[in-house]
């Protein structure tokens, strides 16, 4: 008896399960649709409606928690990232999203923790050696700094932002030849890097090569960035 039962509701579940699915698939495409065009709260609203129709779907999750993190609701995007993660643990995107959210919140040592998981997931995860390059210059471990920028630049030659980057490392070592190629082949892969010009200035002065030169790219910098108060303080200052 309890067989012909079951039978005869299978396919009542199964359609249900095929309706709540379809249902929460509309809203994860209505909501990653707002967040693109930068509807955060409504791509909030629909990827909570598609979680409603079917709380298994990971994107409902990892899109909720890339729309609540540009709406810097940081706690709640590593939630739903941390539910993102425990339906696909291999998401390499996941682990480096949550590790922007803990950047965000000044918990680089959980950031760095992300980044490294991401880059085991994605070996070539440039922006992931970026990023936790990044951490590592904040929290002053500059040579290991470098050798994450560096493996970005392996991969990416000409990834603008990983000179630049590592020229800041340089220059907290003290290296400021070394970090002045840094920030000069940044402005060569892109010469509107206004903070390039900036930061190559500073190495200037700091190395005491032409002030002049120095000078040259502080006007530079302000060309590129605007005439306001915190350019023309550099200026004074170099």
């Amino acid at each position: 008896m309890f067989r012909i039962i079951l039978v005869a509701v299978l396919p009542m579940v199964n359609w249900k399960v095929t309706r709540a699915q379809d249902c929460a698939r509309a809203f994860i495409h209505a909501g990653m649709n707002a967040e693109k065009v930068g509807k955060h709260d409504q791509a909030i609203k629909d990827f909570t409606i598609a979680l409603q129709c079917d709380s298994a779907q990971q994107l409902a999750y990892f899109w909720r928690g890339m729309a609540e993190a540009n709406l810097k609701q940081h706690a709640k995007a590593i939630r739903d990232y941390d539910k993102a993660l425990s339906l696909k643990p291999n998401d390499s995107k996941a682990y480096f999203n949550r590790g922007l959210s803990w950047e965000a919140l000044k918990d680089r040592n959980r950031a760095i923790g992300d980044y490294t998981l991401a880059i085991k997931l994605n070996p070539k995860y440039i922006s992931a050696f970026i990023n936790r390059g990044m951490c590592k210059n904040e929290m002053g471990f500059y040579d290991s700094a470098i050798s994450d920028f560096s493996k970005a630049i392996a991969f990416d030659p000409l990834k603008a932002n990983a000179y630049l980057q590592r020229g800041t490392s340089q220059a907290a070592l003290k290296k400021f030849p070394v970090a002045i190629k840094d920030y000069t082949l940044a402005i060569q892969l892109h010469p509107k890097f206004e903070v390039a010009y900036l930061w190559r200035s500073l190495a200037r002065v700091d190395w005491g090569e032409d002030i002049y030169a120095a000078l040259r790219d502080i006007d530079t910098a302000i060309q590129l960035y605007g005439n306001n108060r915190f350019w023309q303080g550099n200026r004074t200052q170099a």
